[in-house]
Parts: C-alpha cells; sequence; structure tokens
C-alpha cells in the first residue's frame, strides 16, 4: 500500500470500458482518467478503448467525452485543453453488443495490435451482465495472456444475495484469479477513510482509546439529499440494503473496527476487516428501522404497494475483545436533509460531572467527515472565560482544504483506477468479505422488510448522535383488549384528577385527538366518573389541532367536544382550545403565548398529559421525518405534516416531557412491532417521534393491548 512505484509514462497499458457511454463512464470514469492524464501521464502507445452498444464516429465519440470532461473533471478547466487533447489521442471506440462473440474479437485484434504490459477491463455495466462478459473474455481468450497481466474492474452490487454473490464468486474464479478480480467500493478510496489507518497508527494517542473501555458508541452515517430520481428500475429491486448497507457502511464499519495489520499489504488489511466482518452479532428485529420517504410511490414505475425501504437505520454489536458490547449505528438514506458522511465515535461520558450540567449528556465526539468537507473534528470541554468554572464544548478540527489546498483530494475513481493499474488491491473487498456482508444483512432481506415507516423527504437525521443509546424508561402496561385498556385508562385518568385537585385545587390536563383517545372520552362522559370530578376545577389544553374550523368533522376540538366536553359541567374558560382556523405559525404562537399566560412560566408544567401512538410511531402531530421532532425550543411547533398534507399545530417534546405525568395508549394490536422499536430500537426520533417522549422529572405510563 506505498506510493506507486513507476510513473504510468513507463507503461504501456490498456484500459478497456464497456459501457463506455453510459452514465458511469461519462460521469465519473472518463473524467477520472482525463485527471489521471493531467498529472500521471499515459505512456504514448497506451490505449483507452471504449466498448458500447451504440455507433459513433471517432469525431462523435470524442466529441461525446470531450463534453463529459469539461462538465464532471476534477481538474480541467480552460488552460488544460492540451491535456484533453493529448488524453483524447489514446480514446479508441468498439461498437458490439456485449453478449455477441464478435464484439470480443474486434477488441483482441485492436490489442493484439500492441505492444501493452497490461489490460484492465472495467464493468461499467448493469450488474446482470457481468458474468455474460466474463465468459465472453475467457471464450474470446481475453482472460489470461502469458505476455501480459489481465484485470478486471466490477461495480455493486455483486451479486443481490448470499447464494448469487457466491456463485458469481465461483463463475468469476473460472477465469480469473482472485489476485486479478477488483470490486469496487468507491467509499474505500476516499481519501478521508483510508486516513483512518494514519490517524489511527500513525499517531500514539488514538490507539489506546479505540475501544470498548473509551468509545460508548459508533455511528456511520452516508446521507443523500436527492431521492432515486429516474434510478427506479434499479433501485426498487435493491434498495437501501443492497444499494448502500451490504457494501459501503459494512465496509467503512470494518475499517473503523479493524486491528492494526501486520503490514500495510493488502491480504493484512483484508484479513483483519473479515475477521471484524465475522466477529458482527446477529441482527435482532429491533436493531434495525427501516423507512420509505413519502412520495416514492409517485416515482414512475414503483407499485403502490411497494415496501421498498429508501432509509435504515441498523445497530451491530462486534463480538470480540476489542469491541465487546459497544453499537456500531450504521445509517444511510434518500431523500434527507443534506449530503453527509461521516464516521462519529463518541466516547463515555465523564464518570462525575465535577463542573455540573455544563459537562452532562455531552461526550466528547471524534468525527471524521467523510464528505462534504472533509476533515477531522474533535470535540471536547474547556473552560468559559471569566469567573466559575463553567466549561463550553467546542471543536478542534483539522480540514484538508485548509492544510492541502481547495482542490488537493483525489477523486475516488482515480485512485481505484491508478491502484488497479498498480496492482494494489488493499482497498478492494475480497470475495470472503463480499459473500460475509451479504451473510450480515440476509436477516433483513428474509424478512420482507417489516416496519417500512413512511418519512417526510428533507428529514435531518444528523443530530442525536450522543444519545443512541438512550433507554426508554417508561412503565408498560399490557392488557388483553381494547376494552379492558379503556377501562384502565379511565380509571387511572379519573384518579389522577381527583387527587390532583385536592393537593393542588386545580388540575391542567391536554388531551390528543386521533382514534385510540375516543373510547375513553365517550366513558369519562358517563356519570360514574363525572361524578366524582370537580370540573370547575380542571382546565383542559389540546395536545395538537389541524389547521381546519373547530366545526370541522377533522377538529380534534370537535371530536373531543362531541364525545366528551359537551357533557360536562366546566366553565367555558376552562377549556384552552388551539385555534386552528389561524395559519399554523400564528396559531402556534398564539397557544404558546395563552399556555404561558396561563402557567405564569417560560416552562409551563402540566399535571396530566394524554398521548396516543400513530402506525407510523408518531405521537401528538410529530410525525416522522418532519421539522418539528428537531425542535427541542419552542412549546407549541406549527407545521406541515406531509403524511396527510394538512398544516398542524402541536405541543413540542419539550413541553410535553415537562409533564408530572404522561400517559400514552395503544389500542391496535397492529402495533406491536413499533412499540418494540420505540422501547427496543436505536434511539432515532426523526424515525420514531414517540421516542421523544421521555419526562424530565413526571412519570410516563403506557397503555397496550397484547
Amino acid at each position: 500500500m506505498s506510493g506507486y512505484s513507476k510513473p504510468l509514462k513507463s507503461k504501456s497499458i490498456a484500459i478497456v470500458i464497456f459501457g463506455a457511454t453510459g452514465d458511469l463512464s461519462m460521469r465519473m470514469l472518463l473524467p477520472s482518467l482525463e485527471s489521471i492524464h493531467s498529472y500521471d501521464p499515459f505512456n504514448e502507445a497506451s490505449l483507452i478503448i471504449g466498448v458500447a452498444r451504440n455507433e459513433y464516429k471517432d469525431s462523435e465519440i470524442k466529441e461525446k467525452i470531450s463534453g463529459s470532461i469539461e462538465k464532471y473533471s476534477r481538474t480541467h478547466n480552460e488552460k488544460e485543453e492540451q491535456n484533453l487533447n493529448d488524453f483524447l489521442k489514446h480514446v479508441k471506440f468498439i461498437s458490439g453488443d456485449f453478449t455477441d462473440p464478435a464484439t470480443y474479437e474486434k477488441l483482441k485484434a485492436l490489442l493484439d495490435q500492441h505492444q501493452l504490459e497490461g489490460v484492465l477491463v472495467y464493468f461499467a455495466t448493469p450488474p446482470s451482465l457481468i458474468q455474460k462478459i466474463s465468459d465472453n473474455l475467457y471464450n474470446a481468450g481475453l482472460s489470461t495472456n502469458k505476455d501480459r497481466w489481465v484485470r478486471i474492474v466490477i461495480e455493486k452490487p455483486f451479486g443481490s444475495s448470499y447464494e448469487t454473490a457466491l456463485a458469481l464468486n465461483d463463475s468469476l474464479h473460472e477465469k480469473f484469479n482472485e489476485e486479478d478480480i477488483y470490486r469496487i467500493d468507491h467509499y474505500l478510496a476516499k481519501e478521508t477513510v483510508m486516513n483512518i489507518f494514519t490517524f489511527r497508527w500513525g499517531n500514539t494517542i488514538w490507539e489506546p482509546l479505540w475501544n470498548r473501555n473509551y468509545i460508548s458508541h459508533v455511528e456511520i452515517l452516508v446521507a443523500e439529499s436527492v431521492d432515486v430520481g429516474n434510478r427506479t428500475g434499479y433501485y426498487d429491486g435493491v434498495s437501501v440494503i443492497r444499494d448502500m448497507i451490504q457494501n459501503h457502511l459494512l465496509q467503512m464499519l470494518a475499517i473503523v473496527a479493524m486491528e492494526p495489520p501486520s503490514e500495510m499489504t493488502a491480504k493484512s488489511i483484508r484479513d483483519e476487516k473479515v475477521k471484524v466482518l465475522r466477529a458482527i452479532r446477529s441482527i435482532k428485529k429491533q436493531d434495525v428501522i427501516l423507512g420509505q420517504y413519502l412520495g416514492y410511490k409517485e416515482h414512475k414505475g414503483v407499485s403502490k404497494d411497494s415496501t421498498t425501504p429508501t432509509f435504515a437505520y441498523i445497530r451491530f454489536f462486534i463480538d470480540n475483545w476489542r469491541w465487546k458490547d459497544v453499537p456500531f449505528y450504521i445509517c444511510s438514506g434518500k431523500a434527507l436533509a443534506e449530503k453527509k458522511s461521516c464516521i462519529k465515535l463518541v466516547f463515555h461520558e465523564v464518570p462525575h460531572a465535577i463542573f455540573g450540567d455544563s459537562t452532562i449528556n455531552k461526550p466528547n465526539v471524534l468525527e471524521i467527515k467523510v464528505q462534504p468537507h472533509e476533515g477531522i473534528i474533535l470535540k471536547q470541554h474547556v473552560k468559559v472565560p471569566g469567573v466559575g468554572l463553567s466549561t463550553a464544548k467546542i471543536p478542534l478540527s483539522f480540514y484538508y482544504k485548509d492544510k492541502f489546498g481547495e482542490n488537493a483530494l483525489q477523486g475516488a475513481y482515480e485512485r481505484v483506477i491508478l491502484d488497479a493499474i498498480h496492482g494494489d488491491q488493499s482497498f478492494f473487498p475480497r470475495s470472503d468479505e463480499i459473500e460475509q456482508c451479504w451473510k450480515i444483512v440476509e436477516p433483513i432481506l428474509k424478512d420482507s422488510y417489516p416496519e417500512i415507516i413512511p418519512y417526510a423527504q428533507k428529514m435531518d437525521i444528523t443530530t442525536g448522535t450522543t444519545k443512541r443509546n438512550r433507554v426508554n424508561q417508561a412503565t408498560l402496561a399490557v392488557f388483553r383488549d381494547a376494552q379492558e385498556l379503556v377501562q384502565s385508562v379511565t380509571e387511572r385518568l379519573t384518579r389522577l384528577i381527583v387527587d390532583t385537585v385536592e393537593k393542588k385545587g386545580t388540575c391542567t390536563i391536554a388531551l390528543s385527538g386521533g382514534l385510540a383517545p375516543r373510547p375513553i372520552y365517550s366513558l369519562l362522559a358517563t356519570a360514574p366518573y363525572t361524578s366524582r370530578i370537580d370540573f370547575s376545577k380542571v382546565h383542559i389544553f389540546f395536545v395538537a389541532e389541524r389547521c381546519v374550523p373547530p366545526t370541522d368533522i377533522h377538529s380534534n376540538y370537535n371530536m373531543i367536544n362531541e364525545m366528551f366536553l359537551k357533557y360536562l359541567k366546566i366553565p367555558e374558560g376552562n377549556i384552552h382550545r388551539m385555534k386552528g382556523e389561524l395559519d399554523y405559525k400564528v396559531g402556534a404562537k398564539d397557544y404558546e403565548e395563552e399556555i404561558k399566560k396561563y402557567f405564569n412560566s417560560e416552562n409551563p408544567e402540566f399535571d396530566i398529559i394524554l398521548l396516543g401512538l400513530g402506525f407510523e410511531g408518531h405521537t401528538a402531530s410529530l410525525f416522522p421525518g418532519t421539522d418539528a421532532i428537531n425542535d427541542h425550543q419552542s412549546l407549541i411547533i406549527g407545521n406541515i405534516v406531509p403524511h396527510d398534507n394538512l398544516s398542524r399545530i402541536t405541543m413540542g417534546a419539550k413541553i410535553i416531557n415537562n409533564a408530572n405525568n404522561i400517559i400514552m395508549i395503544n389500542t391496535e394490536a397492529e402495533n406491536k412491532d413499533i412499540i418494540d422499536l420505540v422501547f427496543n430500537a436505536p434511539f432515532v426520533p426523526a424515525m420514531i417521534p414517540a421516542q421523544l417522549i421521555q419526562p424530565t422529572h413526571g412519570k410516563l405510563t403506557w397503555f397496550t393491548i397484547n
């Protein structure tokens, strides 16, 4: 893995690209080759041979390539026209069907006209063509040559399951040696990922800390801001699991977790990665959170019943001495708030907070920024200048562009191509790695993607890293059926209201809409319960409201009034409704001011808040992926909920969690898996909003049916 010993000028080689006119070639491969040529020029006899089905004249294909290079090359600018012209002199083009032996005869004839040290064959094609192309290369006598090396470069996905990957490996091994097969994972070729080796083992300070004694958990994130676009034909069959988790993210996990290799060779590095992958504990259902962005089913060609996940958040454990019981959280998704790839190592909290609350729940975090803004940040505490010993969490940072220049980082495909030309397989997954990665994700694939949670586009998943290990401390009460649950919750509410009025002289309660609490309101409005409560001393508020008039059938106030309030002897001034007829932002501000005024406090404390659980894990009007999830300051939030395309007003987690008693009810047996995720999955409230409900001082009780 040391620097290359010879420049490309010293090597007469051919680079053959199958699928030369496709998107990957035009956007990545050919611009990368031109960039390489600008700093490590090709030998005059070297060839860049494009193979594609379409017919092109020499001038046409070179014009097409020129346009792509001018648009996508990392190094090209107007001053580099000579480099582009020199590069195009190496380009040759063969038109032919990839399944037609005649195409390979033309390729063989062209290669045999030149004295070449080696041939690099790049499969820039759909995975379905890998076996057909490799078979034809073999049949044409192009898979081996006693006078030159032959190497093949294959893009992921490599197979679609463990069985298909195994079969593909077996097929390729019949025609090529393993040391001549280069399976691409371009994330491994990113400078920031490769730098993990130097960072860990080139400095003495990190390796002693890189273990379960100091690290609480690790989060590896690859977030994409774009949706699937025009790739639905491919993506709907592979999902985020096959597209990202099985390859890119598990490979990054292996590099972060591996032991130091005995030497920096491809074999030693890959041996250590395989050890990590084999030590990964079997996945349990509660380790996996899957989602699909709203609007995915509207893409052309996608079934209205599609359960293809476009988002995954998965918890892994590595059962070895270094990492025992340290969670590794890996996450990837489409249509998220920002494009960001990073690795975060979250250290344990200080054992005793001698500086007060300023260091509680604020552990040190080492963040490796893979892209964009490549660099490394260590977040640590320092003393704030002035009197006392208050602290602030500040970053110590290093950015590649600041130290090495704006355009210093080599493109991932440049590195991949150069490594393959020079025969360095250090950052190419080996066959046993690929097969083990498929074994790891297979339980998810075979479970038919349970509990696909619909989430709003532009979901922010980047916050909350330090809290992923948080455990739900609620009391869980399980009942045989909805009738038994309703009876118990109604009795519990009655006792809480009566006891609170006895103690304080008044009681404040916030009620939720939705289907779950309706039978409770109906029962609570009957004489056995109304006779026990002095409603003149009860003030009723609302947890959430749709922005509709109070008489609308979709109004929470209207439902609660019809089923409960109109049967009570309660002063009109004791009912504090959310004004859904207002604009959602105006209505939220109005209600927050009303609550603050009533409580005479900036941090109101309700006696009782009644919540319901939605099928996708929402509560109040806090829905997966919406901005309201990450608003930790507002008491009342106005937001648009794309799940039903309605604007709503809702209590935020801050005011709910400050209540003395929170009751969460679920009357749907189908929500069993969601409840399991709320209690046992990684803490990811952006996807499971009900996880946000964790009281600061009060009591949270869940009532659910078996």
